[in-house]
């Protein structure tokens, strides 16, 4: 067995070490290790208690540092206690966690006159000396491993230390605890016994040294560091219950070895434990025993907080336990929108956390023992809220009181439930919410609220067909298990929108309904607030940007002077594309996508009509031409050129045409050139392709409209009289724009075959018929592997 060693360390061996674990039995919705997805609108500060916040929406107990382990102050405050009120506090931590072994054998032997030894010459001092020295032997003593490794239970140890004096030390041990009249001192020697027996793996000299010398002793800090090593043995024994009893102890009382009581009763054979026989409702731990019922057995949440309920109704773990059914809940209800996928959802019977929260928070509120009854309002409220009841949920976070330690938690959840009850873009509503939102410290400064506001606008936007708006509006949220959500600066509100996707997923936005909803939004009268502030959030300007989209859309589908008039009242081109636009586009290439620029692989055809070809980007401009942003306004207009020399000049015509299908296809989703008119390069191109990972399937082309521009363009130049070579390449162009790909397994082997059909095959028919004497024909059956295949070479 691995283990991670711990870096703090101590006579009692306090460095302890945690053994590595599979994954935890429960199940739970809720807060991964690094990150949420979902807005929690009910903290876990609610629960008022710190040391159990790794329980609360954690599927599994290290997703956080248990509070209170970082010390040991009750070791320290019981030998102060022993030591006298002559020595400081300090000289009480130098002496037990600085000095070693060589001192204290010195101060025995009367050789360390030191000022602190001076204060120890005395009997006392000789007999604190006594057990120190051998403290400090014990310190870093290992499990031996003769019954394997999975013996070891250990709770402090080194394991790198070899030592092979565990039976001497326990001899000695021996030796001085009957010698010792001091019972405080006995009860460290005993604590040092049943450690050196139980890593000895003699369980039972262990269990009889607990019972002759700490049974029936004080339960100081000791005792209950005693009773740890004693739940290890019973665990070696597989006696699991009288394990699971002293660890929940162990956590209850020792503040410092919480996390390491948590590990201990997380390996634990739960199932084994007859849960008859281990829950007592008047025992000191009953609540404790029922929490870890259902976090590690698994057991029905309501019976178990029932029981709490009639006993302990102000218990922290009966709180523990609403929390986490709550959490449940508002996994689904605050579920985090995203424009980029779809969430899934991960619970599934949220309507059983619904009834339990709203049996027991109303058992709760009509106890008279309840001290605690905004914590259950609360709880009850979030019952109805999500059954979607809003109009009972808000009644119940109402009554909270204005005093009340959880009213900040109130109003975030009176909040939350407006804007759940938003179902389209209601303007005034969305505009009251979002200057509540502004102007209140206890909603703005928590930062998933702030979260699920702009995104529930962000989802009602999308839902209507306003694409922009909808990622103008979404909010970039990385609320962490182990971050702050409540020291949110409302001033950096704007960092987390849009601006991501504004960029990245622009392609989204040429889509016609896109660009009339966002029009139509610019075009409103009497904006609100919010809508002004959404529009602010733009790097450039809104109008500008809707004419670049508008351009792009009348680009894309032919439209050439509508998409030269739009580009024309564009204000600051510089904001969206460079000076000249890149020739290259009006060239074709066999090959695709290959760590070779596209200048050197195409047949460079555009430079037989270079005198066309003014503005463009030189060949030799150092520069990353894949992403290079052309200039759509001069792009629109030799594309134009191009259509009007075609009507005009039938004896270069298929040229032309050529021309207009290769700059049409290599700007599609398919070709060299997508970021023009997707906006994202090739290395990106998954944002807007579906690519299949799966061989079996088919793989046919979509014709979207840059495409079907390319495919009218070529079916022009073919039906035209012309260069037979430039209709050869014609046809291989008609064939990778219209492809149609299977990828068939071949039985019985770990191969497959691919097979065009369609309108590819017949392209291709017709390239190895009627211009097989081509030169470009060689070409295609050299450098294309797919039309070689076809060809059965």
């Amino acid at each position: 067995m691995n283990y991670l060693k711990s870096l703090a360390s101590s006579f009692l061996l306090l460095f302890a070490v945690l053994p590595a674990f599979s994954s935890s039995s429960m199940s739970f919705c809720g807060y991964d290790s690094f990150r949420v997805d979902y807005y929690p609108m009910v903290d876990r500060t609610i629960l008022g208690s710190p040391e159990l916040y790794p329980y609360t929406r954690c599927p599994h107990i290290f997703c956080n540092a248990f509070l209170g382990g970082e010390n040991n102050n009750a070791n320290l405050a019981d030998w102060q206690v022993y030591l006298g009120d002559d020595f400081t506090t300090e000289e009480v931590n130098t002496l037990i966690y600085k000095k070693d072994e060589a001192w204290y054998i010195n101060l025995l032997n009367r050789k360390n006159t030191t000022a602190l030894a001076r204060k120890l010459a005395t009997e006392k001092g000789n007999a604190f000396a006594r057990y120190m020295i051998l403290a400090k032997q014990t310190e870093k003593i290992s499990s031996n491993t003769s019954l394997g490794s999975f013996y070891s239970w250990y709770q402090g140890e080194d394991d790198n230390d070899k030592t092979d004096k565990k039976p001497e030390l326990l001899t000695q041990s021996l030796s001085l605890i009957e010698k010792e009249t001091n019972s405080f001192l006995r009860q460290r020697y005993a604590f040092q016994l049943i450690r050196l027996a139980n890593y000895l793996e003699q369980p039972a000299q262990a269990i009889t040294f607990f019972d002759n010398y700490l049974k029936d002793t004080e339960k100081s800090y000791i005792y209950y560091r005693a009773l740890e090593q004693l739940g290890g043995v019973y665990y070696q024994l597989k006696e699991d219950e009288k394990a699971a009893e002293i660890f929940i102890e162990v956590f209850a009382e020792l503040p410092d070895r919480r996390e390491k009581s948590a590990t201990s009763l997380r390996i634990l054979n739960w199932k084994k434990i007859r849960f008859a026989e281990f829950y007592d409702k008047n025992a000191p731990y009953a609540d404790m025993k029922s929490f870890f019922k259902v976090f590690h057995a698994k057991a029905p949440a309501l019976p178990e907080m029932m029981k709490i309920a009639v006993t302990k109704p102000n218990s922290k773990f009966l709180r523990l336990l609403a929390l986490r059914e709550l959490d449940q809940i508002q996994e689904e209800l605050f579920a985090e929108y995203s424009p980029f996928y779809k969430r899934s959802t991960v619970c599934k019977g949220k309507g059983q956390q619904i009834v339990n929260l709203r049996i027991l928070a109303e058992t709760q509120l009509e106890s008279k023992e309840l001290i605690d009854k905004d914590f259950w309002r609360i709880m009850l409220g979030m019952s109805y809220f999500g059954a979607k009841n809003h109009t009972e949920a808000k009644k119940h976070f109402q009554q909270v009181q204005s005093n009340s330690r959880y009213n900040a938690q109130a109003e975030r959840l009176l909040f939350a439930v407006d804007v759940d009850a938003l179902t389209y873009i209601n303007r005034t509503e969305i505009n009251r919410l979002y200057e509540q939102l502004k102007q209140t410290q206890n909603l703005n400064i928590y930062e998933p609220a702030v979260a699920l506001f702009f995104n529930k606008t962000a989802e009602l936007y999308e839902n209507e067909g306003n694409t922009i708006a909808s990622n103008i509006a979404y909010y970039s949220f990385y609320g962490s298990y182990n971050g702050d959500m409540d020291n949110f600066l409302w001033k950096d509100v704007k960092k987390n929108l849009g601006s991501y996707w504004l960029t990245s997923h622009k392609h989204k936005f040429n889509e016609k309904e896109a660009i009339s909803a966002y029009k139509a939004l610019l075009a409103t009268e009497n904006k609100t607030s919010f809508e002004k502030f959404l529009l602010s959030l733009f790097k450039v300007s809104p109008t500008d940007y809707l004419h670049e989209l508008e351009g792009t859309r009348f680009l894309i589908d032919g439209e050439l002077e509508k998409a030269i008039v739009s580009f024309k009242k564009i204000k600051k081109p510089s904001d969206f594309y460079s000076e000249a636009y890149r020739a290259e586009l009006f060239s074709a290439a066999i090959n695709e996508y290959f760590d070779t620029d596209f200048y050197k692989q195409s047949d460079k055809f555009y430079e037989n009509y270079s005198e066309l070809f003014t503005n463009n980007l030189s060949k030799n401009t150092s520069t990353n031409r894949e992403y290079y942003s052309d200039n759509k306004l001069k792009l629109s207009r030799v594309l134009l050129k191009l259509q009007q020399l075609g009507e005009a000049n039938p004896a270069n015509a298929a040229d032309y045409y050529y021309m207009l299908g290769n700059a049409y296809y290599n700007m599609s989703e398919v070709g060299w050139f997508s970021n023009t008119f997707n906006y994202v390069g090739n290395d990106s191109r998954n944002w807007f392709k579906d690519y299949s990972n799966y061989v079996d399937e088919q793989i046919k082309a979509n014709l979207t409209p840059a495409l079907i521009q390319a495919n009218k363009f070529y079916k022009k130049a073919l039906a035209l009289s012309g260069s037979k070579e430039v209709k050869a390449r014609t046809v291989y162009m008609l064939a990778k724009t219209n492809y149609n790909i299977s990828h068939i397994r071949i039985p019985n082997t770990y191969g497959y075959r691919i097979e065009t059909s369609g309108a590819h095959s017949d392209y291709f028919s017709l390239l190895s018929t009627t211009y097989a004497d081509t030169n470009f024909q060689k070409e295609v059956i050299k450098e294309c592997s797919w039309y070689r295949v076809y060809l059965g070479l």
